[in-house]
């Protein structure tokens, strides 16, 4: 019974306590006011200075020395005791947050909306709103509305009176916070009815109104909220991005922060540029794409348009970008194409053009082109960065000499001779290239077509007409063969010629190389005496010494009978085979061969073999003993006696 008792007392005493922190004047709030809005009229309504007391009566004040709005506006702050305070229920209070989700969402008049397009601090009232209807509406925290959508005047966010900037923390919502003055008394001119159809569409959109589309641009037809705000400020960020300002600060424009006259004055540009679609965002690429190329950027359209470029690539899946980026599409095609006609246009009448131009012109690499400036003493001047231009006037010297060089073929094609039998007259100086691996380290050989001229002219002044005093003529080819022997080629041919040692055949003035007839007994002579080795036997002196055919002595050699061995001769290009004398000579003291016996008994040698085969007289040497090419006898086994014998046994 006691405990009843106290528990009614208890409540009692919450009740009253509760009754005393109601506040004496409770206004309704607005379903189109923000929340700090409404807190700032009940404060108001209560001749409160500032909006602390409330805040600190409903358990929301931070404590700062200004008003933190985000953990109340944002979060799920309780607002329990502000609805005590006020006399409102806590569903009205809560419905006038804006939240904020995972996602960084928020919400305002059941629209879904990032948060970044809304305001918390430094808010924009409209003079003639306060003046009806006394109400801070929810859309001016929205930063793309920079136009009251219904009296058609820009939004004040300074003080007329001494130019400070707005605060939530103020006595009122049309009173300023540092000299009380009264806004309400302050207007503005309307501004024109293309400044105020972003305001009006968002504004419409807010409230589920009918959209105007007729005065909307087409990219902005049939969008919901969330993608026009996109849109408009992403827009409006990238035109402010073109300024000096932010040049010089480096800093993008701050949709929360920024001033509404620097807001309205870029998200007009926006819709400028959405505006007689799409010749306007043609423009505003155009002029991005300028102002860019005149801060130094010159590395393609796309880089030379910069942030709207990489903007439209990464959001390009977006339902909201895809106008916008098959307009980007299309303007960098007009694009390129003018570029490409600007530029051509541009070095026709320029007097300099880059290296780069000149070698496709040209039809060579740079790196070529600059070592032929070097070479010829061509001046360049210094362009832009690392560029070099060069005058037309040398452009065309050069198209000039470049007529007049030859290629390593087209050079051997009119000396009359093979690529590697040139490479050789080069290596030994006779024909002297402009350009090549022996000259400048260059990959590519080039040839005057004066100097290959005078080459073939001397070789004319040392050839003789046909039929005088020639009777045994070869042609090169076989010329050559006849010294190749002895390490020598075309260009101790060529050296010969020039010398007088040879005079060559013409046949009418043709002096082609490949054309030209040579004496044999002067080609002969060119070749060096060759001495014979005092130790060694070559294989034609075998065959002399032994009496036999050159087969068998290369026989006996290939197959060990005769010692085999490789020398180095002068004036041969190759080891030549040979034997030592000795070896030969007590081969010959040793050995009979079965085709010498044969000859004595004048017989043949398969005769011979049977014969000596019948007195058992075995070869010490042959294809069956020792895998030898002939049958050897030793002489020991034949005496003259059994020589004898054999004869009158044949006989």
């Amino acid at each position: 019974m006691l405990d009843s008792i106290a528990k009614t007392a208890i409540l009692k005493i919450k009740k009253l306590q509760w009754a005393r922190m109601l506040l004496l004047s409770r206004p309704q709030p607005n379903r189109l006011e923000s929340l700090r809005g409404y807190i700032l009229r009940l404060s108001h309504a209560n001749h409160y200075h500032t909006t602390q007391y409330v805040l600190e009566l409903a358990g929301l004040w931070t404590g700062k020395n200004y008003d933190s709005a985000s953990h109340y506006v944002l979060k799920s702050a309780d607002l329990s005791k502000l609805a005590k305070i006020s006399g409102n229920s806590l569903e009205l209070l809560q419905s006038l947050q804006y939240g904020l989700d995972e996602r960084k969402q928020s919400q305002i008049y059941n629209h879904q909306i990032a948060n970044r397009h809304i305001r918390l601090d430094f808010p924009r009232i409209c003079p003639q709103c306060l003046e009806s209807n006394n109400i801070a509406l929810a859309i001016w925290d929205i930063p793309a509305i920079t136009v009251c959508p219904e009296h058609h005047i820009p939004l004040m966010d300074y003080c007329p009176e001494c130019n400070t900037r707005l605060r939530w923390n103020r006595p009122g919502t049309y009173l300023c916070h540092s000299c009380e003055s009264d806004f309400r008394e302050y207007t503005y001119d309307q501004v024109t009815p293309e400044e105020i159809n972003l305001s009006r569409l968002i504004a419409q959109l807010c409230m589920k109104k009918q959209v105007t589309n007729r005065t909307s641009p087409q990219p902005l037809k049939n969008k919901n909220l969330r993608e026009v705000l996109e849109l408009t400020s992403s827009l409006a960020v990238l035109d402010y991005q073109l300024t000096d300002d932010y040049l010089s600060s480096n800093k993008p424009l701050s949709l929360k922060t920024a001033s509404n006259e620097l807001l309205h004055r870029y998200y007009c540009n926006a819709m400028t540029n959405l505006n007689d679609w799409p010749n306007n965002f043609y423009g505003f690429l155009s002029s991005s794409r300028q102002i860019r190329r005149s801060r130094g950027v010159n590395a393609g359209i796309s880089k030379e348009i910069g942030a709207p470029f990489y903007l439209l690539r990464a959001n390009r899946q977006k339902a909201i970008y895809q106008p916008l980026w098959e307009a980007y599409c299309e303007y960098r095609e007009i694009a390129t194409r003018q570029t490409v006609e600007d530029l051509r246009q541009a070095r026709l009448e320029a007097d300099f053009i880059p290296l780069r131009t000149a070698a496709r012109e040209l039809e060579i690499r740079p790196e070529k082109l600059l070592k032929f400036c070097k070479k010829l003493k061509i001046k360049l001047r210094k362009g832009s960065g690392q560029q070099k231009l060069i005058s037309r006037s040398s452009i065309a010297q050069l198209s000039e000499f470049f007529d007049k060089l030859l290629t390593m073929s087209q050079a051997a094609e009119q000396l009359g001779v093979t690529v590697y039998q040139l490479r050789s007259l080069i290596q030994n100086d006779i024909v002297l290239p402009f350009r090549g691996a022996t000259v400048d380290k260059s990959r590519d050989w080039l040839f005057l077509t004066e100097s290959i001229n005078e080459f073939l002219q001397n070789v004319h002044q040392q050839c003789k007409p046909k039929g005088r005093g020639k009777k045994r003529l070869i042609s090169l080819k076989k010329a050559l063969s006849q010294i190749r022997f002895y390490e020598f080629g075309l260009a101790e041919l060529t050296s010969a010629i020039f010398s007088g040692k040879i005079h060559p055949v013409r046949s009418g003035n043709d002096t082609k190389l490949c054309n030209l007839k040579f004496s044999v007994e002067e080609v002969r002579a060119l070749r060096p005496e060759v001495e014979s080795s005092s130790e060694y036997w070559q294989p034609p002196e075998i065959v002399n010494y032994l009496g036999c055919s050159k087969h068998v002595v290369f026989g006996l050699l290939n197959s060990g009978q005769l010692p085999m061995e490789k020398i180095e001769l002068p004036g041969r290009t190759r080891p030549v085979v040979a034997c030592k004398k000795t070896a030969v000579r007590q081969f010959r003291i040793d050995f009979y061969i079965l085709s010498e016996i044969a000859v004595k008994l004048g017989v043949s040698s398969h005769a011979a073999r049977r014969l000596l085969l019948e007195h058992q007289i075995l070869p010490d040497s042959g294809t069956d003993i020792d895998g030898g090419y002939c049958w050897l006898y030793r002489k020991k086994k034949i005496s003259q006696k059994m020589m004898r014998r054999l004869l009158n046994q044949q006989n």
